[in-house]
């Protein structure tokens, strides 16, 4: 039988402080749609940060949502948001999620009018975000994250230019952190063979929408959202390139996606998930450390530093224009209003 004993008050006392300092809870994570003008106006601008999550809703083909991508940023941005509350004296606040992204794959490719794309004009992205900093900067806010992993240098380029406008006009930065070397895939080391093979990376060709990692990734997210049969039964699109993508997609049987999403598996998406949030994590809590954003290469700079893709990228904003012609040619068609 074991001999009890009790502790003097005292003792008992400094135990159970030292135990709630180590274990205190993170402060709660807020969210802006939730707050009246008192409680923004109370709150500590100098230890207060801001996350927009966002996203492109964009089609899948048959095999994941449209809204992939949204949902696998509102996951990164709710895990970000754990963890910089969780640091002492810092404040988390959640904007609502901007479900607008430019720069589909499929228009990309090619293939307007496919099932399941909403996209919008990157100009369009730079002004309502560019909106966006001002109104929070304004109001004296001062660290801000943008949380829109889409994968386009137009796309992203839109989100910087926004940033730049916020820094140049308020002391402190607004980050489209997906946007980052070390971030967004690129900065990703590749994963381990044993989650996908040289086979599967063949067939996959670092497929840049709805193949094995894509499907990976928010398979382990939303397990729910994905059929892991007609994931296993999926056809291989093996396409390697603008010029490759272009070709595939005009195809009438193109299933709405690049790569070998057969390859998938949740080892692979959780792999990919944990990673990729250690990697982010990292980078946002040295910028709120005080590291400056403009040491941290950006996606869409290093994209347009590639002649070959700065012309697409180029012809991407001509035909965005053009698109912006035909919408106002179509309101001049419009009978006369009293």
């Amino acid at each position: 039988m074991a001999r009890s004993f009790q502790l003097p008050p005292i003792v008992v006392g400094v135990s159970c402080v030292l135990l709630a300092a180590r274990v205190a809870p993170a402060q709660p994570i807020l969210r802006w749609t939730d707050l009246n003008a008192t409680q923004i106006a109370a709150l500590d601008r100098a230890h207060t940060a801001l996350i927009i999550p966002a996203g492109i809703v964009e089609e899948h083909g048959a095999l994941l949502p449209s809204g992939a991508e949204l949902f696998h940023n509102e996951r990164v941005a709710s895990d970000l948001a754990a963890d910089i509350a969780a640091r002492p004296g810092w404040t988390v606040v959640m904007l609502p999620t901007v479900p607008l992204g430019s720069g589909a794959f499929d228009r990309r490719a090619g293939r307007t009018g496919f099932p399941g794309t909403l996209s919008v004009r990157a100009s369009t992205i730079q002004a309502v975000f560019t909106d966006l900093a001002d109104d929070v900067g304004q109001q004296g806010f001062r660290f801000v994250f943008v949380i829109n992993g889409h994968a386009d240098a137009n796309h992203d380029r839109a989100l910087d230019l926004a940033g730049d406008v916020f820094a140049a006009s308020y002391r402190g930065f607004m980050v489209h952190l997906l946007g980052r070397r070390g971030c967004q895939a690129d900065g990703l080391e590749p994963p381990p063979i044993t989650m996908l093979s040289a086979t599967a990376m063949t067939a996959d060709a670092d497929s840049p929408h709805g193949g094995a990692m894509e499907t990976a990734r928010l398979w382990f997210s939303r397990p729910e959202l994905v059929d892991s049969t007609a994931v296993r039964n999926a056809t291989d699109v093996t396409a390697n390139g603008a010029a490759e993508w272009a070709r595939v997609a005009q195809r009438a049987d193109w299933p709405g996606y690049v790569g070998a999403p057969r390859f998938a598996t949740l080892e692979l998406g959780e792999w990919m998930y944990r990673t990729q949030r250690r990697n982010c994590t990292d980078l946002a809590l040295r910028l709120l450390e005080g590291l400056d954003e403009r040491t941290v290469l950006r996606f869409s700079d290093q994209m347009r530093a590639h002649p070959d893709v700065r012309a697409r990228l180029e012809a991407q904003d001509r035909a965005e224009f053009d698109e912006g012609l035909r919408q106002k040619r179509a309101l001049g068609r419009l009978p006369g209003r009293p």
